[in-house]
């Protein structure tokens, strides 16, 4: 019986307006009636992620934000879990960003800096309705480690980016790609899998009890992990092979399907 479900946020409970469809909301009312509980589970800060806990009246409950580096309650805000880049490795990464040419975001103490607002940072703020923090240096505000390093470009170039960082910084950091455009930089062991096994745990329950939802590469260790993952229509081939099912897409209320599928009709 599944007990606990964790839901990626864009591309997969989102609409691409980025709204909640009626159908979704009526699903995770009724799988929230039997007693399951329910989190999010998002690449997306912890601040940015809040609205849409309350839009969902989720609360008191752990949400994974940043990719899994950091799991926070909804409602009160206690830490569960936080596990920042190393400052030196994260000086490295930022120099070699530079020398790639993406864009940079940086989070430190759920507040995001970046040293200037090119279209790339405008079109970040705008979908994730954060404000930003302009500094001259990044280097200058990693004193308590960040939570996660982002960097944004063209798609074809966030692939090589990543081929190239991984080789260079092998042990040292964890790369994996939210969206076509972004490159996750994380902790060594930091991913959505670890944050969601320490969330289960949390509640004394075991994989074989937890549904995950996703539908990009930063999901695949989520989906992995649970006892029963579930890739939505359009997934990448490696997503879709460790998932027990693919849903319809975000357009279709996939998340809905799913939860009728393995929850309400089980």
């Amino acid at each position: 019986m599944i007990r606990l479900v964790a839901l990626d946020l864009d591309d997969t409970l989102l609409r691409p307006d980025l709204t909640i469809s009626p159908a979704c909301r009526r699903a995770l009312w009724e799988t929230a009636a039997r007693g399951v509980k329910i989190t999010i589970a998002s690449g997306r800060m912890y601040r940015a992620t809040m609205p849409f806990a309350e839009m969902l009246e989720i609360s008191g409950v752990p949400l994974i934000t940043y990719n899994g580096a950091l799991v926070r309650f909804s409602g009160y805000g206690e830490t569960l879990f936080h596990q920042p880049l190393p400052v030196a490795a994260a000086k490295k990464l930022i120099g070699a960003l530079r020398r790639i040419g993406l864009h940079i975001n940086v989070f430190v103490n759920d507040e995001l800096y970046m040293e200037e607002l090119g279209e790339e940072g405008k079109r970040y703020i705008g979908r994730n309705k954060v404000e930003v923090k302009l500094t001259p240096d990044l280097a200058t505000v990693l004193a308590d480690g960040p939570t996660k390093i982002l960097a944004a470009g063209e798609p074809e170039v966030i692939v090589e980016a990543e081929k190239e960082l991984n080789a260079a910084f092998k042990g040292e950091i964890f790369f994996t790609r939210s969206r076509p455009r972004f490159l996750e930089c994380l902790a060594p062991g930091v991913n959505k899998g670890l944050a969601l096994e320490k969330v289960a745990a949390f509640y004394g329950l075991e994989a074989r009890e937890v549904m995950a939802v996703g539908d990009a590469p930063n999901d695949r260790e989520m989906l992995a992990w649970a006892g029963v993952g579930v890739a939505m229509d359009g997934a990448p081939p490696e997503v879709r092979a460790v998932a027990d099912w693919v849903a319809p897409s975000n357009r279709e209320d996939g998340v809905a399907a799913a939860l009728r599928k393995f929850v309400l009709e089980e």
